[in-house]
């Protein structure tokens, strides 16, 4: 059917424009999968080997009946569809699949069909302009790979988009979200892109003005508010987004993003019914445990976070980078040191550091293991743990901290006291962006300077002052805060904490 387009149910795919939408809303796929729908769609109620799959996505290729499986549960999370109950897929055990949906034929219209409307080729009702579209299209296919090599070239395209159609809001919106990836990569630092996430602000709240139906503007936008510390807008943007599209697991994720306590186990938990491999919602799930002092819970949800991921060699398209790092932090509160450092040590292994988060998470991970090995007394390797901390950023005041505490473990203390009044210095430039995280950086160095007293008032005040939202939520597992676990003022402080995460 390469002249025409397959309907069935509310998608249409048009191997001739080469793209997927879904009631007429572009959805990205990679090249792969869109030719595995291709290849299923237009062999309707047929049995299709496992072997005939192979043999036209990957030729000539050693591939193993694992990659073929792993694609189709990608089309199928992005399709909506579920395996024990399909509307559009069907596993034949051991043979193959059949594609078990209704599926029509049209004609595909010609494209001055387009003109005077917002309709555009496809079906993509958002631009008359075909290059548009195309930019669009190749703008999200970057985007969906979470690589950050791949953002510039995105941010071009869904550039392009726009400036060949300045109404074209799908655009705006993908605009908005590969900004957001530019500065989550920044968020790490002692002075995180502010500007960028301005940027992306103003994109995503011009594509609610340019068609306030359009829920993934609505999403992209509460991302961006919980970003900005703005959460009570962010519920709300991802609230209106859930409503518009109810069954959208995307939705449902940002929802939980935004919300915190009882609502966002709420959240999570349906976004685990559409997707129950998706390894985030499991560390979504895990914070909200760690603020309420449950390790016991946070350690089984992370665990299986860890195994969904592994089970999908390595997170497949929406990998979660913390989940062995907070695991880590969980079992050193825990004075579980030895186990601690094997978590540390496989999620070095396992981090993607190309991906969204993952040079973050590098730097956090080795701050963990550091901190694991000087419980252990090996110092040696705790310095270079920190060192490679370091490496990234020399300036990062975390990782100057946990040089710091390696040094006073050695005796230096003049050089400890110099690692700290670098690490002290930084909290002019934190406080600018991120005061939450500041003030958590204060009250670690007055801990590591032995001023307990101080570090809970500090923190006490940040909790009080902190806008409505996860703010703090490490504390009850901050290697940096040991000392604190037998005073009773920062018991009361982890009361504080566990209330506003109820």
């Amino acid at each position: 059917m390469p002249e025409g387009a397959c309907a069935f149910g509310p998608f249409v795919v048009d191997r001739g424009t080469y793209t997927l939408t879904r009631d007429g809303r572009p959805v990205a796929l990679t090249p792969k999968l869109l030719d595995l729908l291709l290849f299923l769609v237009e062999r309707p109620a047929t049995l299709v080997t496992k072997e005939e799959l192979l043999d036209a996505l990957w030729p000539d290729a050693n591939v193993t009946d694992n990659a073929l499986a792993q694609a189709v549960s990608e089309l199928r999370q992005i399709l909506g569809d579920d395996a024990a109950s399909p509307t559009f897929i069907r596993t034949i055990p051991r043979r193959g699949y059949r594609f078990v949906a209704q599926v029509e034929t049209r004609d595909r219209a010609p494209a001055q069909a387009a003109s005077g409307s917002l309709r555009a080729i496809a079906g993509a009702r958002e631009t008359p302009s075909r290059e548009a579209y195309r930019a669009f299209v190749e703008g999200s296919l970057r985007l969906e790979t979470l690589d950050v090599r791949e953002m510039a070239a995105a941010r071009d395209d869904f550039g392009h988009a726009v400036a060949l159609d300045p109404r074209y809001a799908l655009a705006y919106t993908g605009l908005a979200s590969v900004e957001f990836v530019l500065y989550e990569e920044t968020r790490w630092q002692n002075e995180p892109a502010r500007h960028v996430l301005d940027d992306a602000l103003e994109h995503a709240r011009h594509a609610v003005s340019l068609d306030a139906g359009l829920a993934e503007a609505h999403a992209t936008l509460a991302l961006l508010l919980v970003s900005a510390r703005q959460t009570d807008e962010a519920v709300q943007a991802a609230q209106r987004a859930v409503e518009l599209e109810p069954t959208n697991w995307r939705h449902l994720f940002r929802l939980a993003h935004a919300s915190w306590g009882s609502a966002r186990l709420d959240a999570a938990a349906r976004v685990r019914s559409l997707y129950p491999e998706l390894a985030f919602a499991h560390f979504q799930v895990a914070m909200a445990h760690v603020a309420r002092g449950r390790l016991t819970s946070a350690e089984s949800v992370l665990r299986e976070g860890i195994a969904a991921q592994e089970r999908s060699q390595g997170g497949g398209r929406y990998p979660a980078q913390g989940l062995h790092w907070l695991l880590g932090l969980v079992l050193l509160a825990q004075s579980r040191a030895e186990e601690a450092l094997a978590v540390f040590d496989a999620g070095v292994r396992a981090l993607e550091p190309h991906r969204l988060y993952g040079r973050e998470f590098i730097v956090h991970t080795q701050l963990g293991r550091g901190m694991a090995l000087l419980r252990l007394d090996r110092v040696d390797e705790a310095t270079a743990a920190f060192t490679e901390a370091m490496a990234p950023d020399p300036t990062h005041a975390p990782s100057r901290l946990g040089m710091a505490c390696c040094l006073r473990a050695r005796g230096e203390s003049s050089r400890a006291d110099a690692e700290l009044q670098a690490a002290e210095e930084s909290l002019s430039v934190l406080a600018r962006g991120r005061t939450t995280g500041a003030a958590q950086l204060r009250a670690e160095i007055a801990v590591a300077r032995g001023r307990l007293d101080d570090a809970v008032g500090i923190l006490g005040d940040m909790l009080s002052t902190a806008p409505p939202g996860f703010a703090g939520w490490t504390l009850a597992v901050d290697p940096f805060l040991r000392q604190l676990q037998s005073h009773q003022g920062f018991a009361r402080v982890l009361e504080h904490l566990a209330r506003r995460a109820a």
